[in-house]
C-alpha cells in the first residue's frame, strides 16, 4: 500500500488516441513533485506513454507502469486507489468506471454524453481534454477525505443498477411492453 501521504489514481494505459491515455500524465505534470500524487497505469500499456511522461518532466516515481494485470491484480489496484480516471474522449459504453464503481472506488471522468448516462452523479467530471481541470480533480480527490467517502457510497450505489440481474429485468419489462 502507500504511504499515508501519497495519492494513488488508476487510469488505463491503452493505445488509440480515443482512450485519451495521456491526459493523467498531463495533469500530474501540472502538479508539484512533492504533491504526493502518483497514478499507476494498468491494461495494454501505449508505448508512447512512458516518453511521454518523460519529456513531461515526470519523475519516475510519480507514475507505475503496471501493464497487463489479472482480474485480482485490477480489484486489488482500484481499492487502493483514491480514484480511477477515465479520461476517454468517446466510448460505446465504459465498461471500466463501473468494474471500478463496484469495489467503492471514487470515478473521476471525462465530461462526455455516455459517462454522464451511465454514472449521473456518481463521478466527478472535467473536460477531457483539459489537464488542468483534471489536475484540481487530482488535489481535490487528494485533499478531501470526505469527497473520496461521498463518491465512494455514490459509486457502490451506481454499480447495483448494472447487474446482469437488472439487465435481463430491464429487458423483459421492454419486450412485455412491446408485446403487450
Amino acid at each position: 500500500p502507500a504511504p499515508a501521504d501519497r495519492t494513488m489514481l488508476v487510469t488505463f494505459g491503452r493505445h488509440g488516441a480515443a482512450k485519451n491515455a495521456r491526459a493523467a500524465i498531463d495533469a500530474l505534470a501540472l502538479l508539484p513533485a512533492d504533491s504526493g500524487i502518483e497514478v499507476v497505469y494498468v491494461g495494454d500499456l501505449d508505448p508512447a506513454l512512458e516518453p511521454h511522461a518523460a519529456a513531461k518532466g515526470i519523475a519516475p516515481g510519480r507514475i507505475h507502469w503496471l501493464g497487463r494485470v489479472s482480474d485480482t491484480e485490477l480489484a486489488e489496484a482500484f481499492s487502493r486507489a483514491a480514484a480511477f480516471v477515465w479520461p476517454s474522449l468517446h466510448e460505446g459504453f465504459g465498461l471500466p468506471p463501473l468494474e471500478a464503481q463496484r469495489l467503492g472506488t471514487p470515478v473521476l471522468a471525462s465530461d462526455i454524453p455516455i459517462n454522464r448516462e451511465i454514472l449521473g452523479d456518481s463521478a466527478r467530471y472535467f473536460p477531457a481534454t483539459d489537464a488542468a481541470a483534471l489536475a484540481a480533480l487530482f488535489n481535490e480527490i487528494a485533499r478531501d477525505p470526505s469527497l473520496r467517502a461521498d463518491l465512494s457510497r455514490r459509486s457502490l450505489a451506481n454499480a447495483e443498477d448494472f447487474t446482469w440481474r437488472r439487465a435481463a429485468e430491464r429487458w423483459s419489462a421492454l419486450i412485455d411492453a412491446r408485446v403487450g
